[in-house]
Protein backbone atom coordinates (compact mmCIF):
# COMPACT_ATOMS: atom_id res chain seq x y z
CA UNK A 1 0.00 0.00 0.00
CA UNK A 2 1.47 3.30 -1.08
CA UNK A 3 0.15 6.83 -0.80
CA UNK A 4 -3.42 5.82 0.13
CA UNK A 5 -3.56 3.28 -2.69
CA UNK A 6 -4.05 -0.42 -2.28
CA UNK A 7 -3.06 -2.59 -5.23
CA UNK A 8 -4.64 -6.04 -5.40
CA UNK A 9 -3.03 -8.61 -7.68
CA UNK A 10 -5.59 -11.04 -9.09
CA UNK A 11 -4.92 -14.68 -10.00
CA UNK A 12 -5.39 -13.96 -13.71
CA UNK A 13 -2.52 -11.43 -13.67
CA UNK A 14 -4.60 -8.26 -13.59
CA UNK A 15 -4.32 -5.56 -10.96
CA UNK A 16 -7.05 -3.74 -9.12
CA UNK A 17 -6.13 -0.38 -7.59
CA UNK A 18 -8.20 1.02 -4.76
CA UNK A 19 -7.71 4.69 -3.98
CA UNK A 20 -8.04 5.64 -0.29
CA UNK A 21 -9.46 2.25 0.74
CA UNK A 22 -9.59 3.08 4.44
CA UNK A 23 -11.12 6.56 4.11
CA UNK A 24 -14.67 5.50 5.02
CA UNK A 25 -13.45 3.58 8.07
CA UNK A 26 -11.35 6.55 9.21
CA UNK A 27 -14.37 8.82 8.81
CA UNK A 28 -16.52 6.44 10.87
CA UNK A 29 -13.90 6.27 13.64
CA UNK A 30 -13.54 10.06 13.63
CA UNK A 31 -17.31 10.54 13.95
CA UNK A 32 -17.54 8.04 16.80
CA UNK A 33 -14.53 9.61 18.49
CA UNK A 34 -16.34 12.97 18.50
CA UNK A 35 -19.75 11.57 19.52
CA UNK A 36 -20.26 7.92 20.57
CA UNK A 37 -23.89 8.03 19.38
CA UNK A 38 -23.15 9.66 16.01
CA UNK A 39 -23.91 6.72 13.69
CA UNK A 40 -27.35 5.35 14.64
CA UNK A 41 -27.34 2.58 11.98
CA UNK A 42 -24.57 0.67 13.80
CA UNK A 43 -25.55 -2.27 15.95
CA UNK A 44 -24.80 -2.08 19.65
CA UNK A 45 -22.16 -4.80 19.34
CA UNK A 46 -20.38 -3.02 16.49
CA UNK A 47 -20.52 0.32 18.30
CA UNK A 48 -19.10 -1.24 21.48
CA UNK A 49 -16.31 -2.97 19.53
CA UNK A 50 -15.33 0.21 17.67
CA UNK A 51 -15.44 2.34 20.83
CA UNK A 52 -13.27 -0.24 22.61
CA UNK A 53 -10.83 -0.13 19.69
CA UNK A 54 -10.77 3.67 19.82
CA UNK A 55 -10.13 3.60 23.58
CA UNK A 56 -7.42 0.97 23.16
CA UNK A 57 -5.74 3.11 20.51
CA UNK A 58 -5.91 6.16 22.76
CA UNK A 59 -4.30 4.24 25.60
CA UNK A 60 -1.55 2.87 23.34
CA UNK A 61 -0.90 6.38 22.02
CA UNK A 62 -0.39 7.58 25.60
CA UNK A 63 2.04 4.82 26.61
CA UNK A 64 5.12 6.13 24.76
CA UNK A 65 4.49 9.64 26.06
CA UNK A 66 4.09 8.39 29.63
CA UNK A 67 7.24 6.32 29.29
CA UNK A 68 9.15 9.40 28.17
CA UNK A 69 8.08 11.33 31.26
CA UNK A 70 8.09 8.53 33.81
CA UNK A 71 11.02 6.58 32.46
CA UNK A 72 10.73 3.09 31.15
CA UNK A 73 12.47 -0.17 31.80
CA UNK A 74 14.58 -1.11 28.77
CA UNK A 75 13.88 -4.49 27.27
CA UNK A 76 16.46 -7.24 26.88
CA UNK A 77 17.61 -6.10 23.45
CA UNK A 78 18.10 -2.51 24.57
CA UNK A 79 20.10 -3.66 27.62
CA UNK A 80 22.29 -5.93 25.48
CA UNK A 81 22.90 -3.15 22.97
CA UNK A 82 23.80 -0.68 25.74
CA UNK A 83 26.20 -3.23 27.26
CA UNK A 84 27.83 -3.86 23.87
CA UNK A 85 28.30 -0.12 23.31
CA UNK A 86 29.80 0.24 26.79
CA UNK A 87 32.26 -2.61 26.12
CA UNK A 88 33.20 -1.06 22.79
CA UNK A 89 33.85 2.32 24.45
CA UNK A 90 36.00 0.68 27.13
CA UNK A 91 38.10 -1.12 24.48
CA UNK A 92 38.60 2.13 22.57
CA UNK A 93 39.62 3.97 25.74
CA UNK A 94 42.17 1.25 26.59
CA UNK A 95 43.56 1.40 23.08
CA UNK A 96 43.99 5.20 23.25
CA UNK A 97 46.00 5.05 26.50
Amino acid sequence: MKEDKLILYNNDGTETTLVNPFGPMKALYDELRKDPNAVPELSDESRAAILAEIEKGAIEDRKPMEAAYLGSKPNRHERRRAAALARKRMREEKRMR
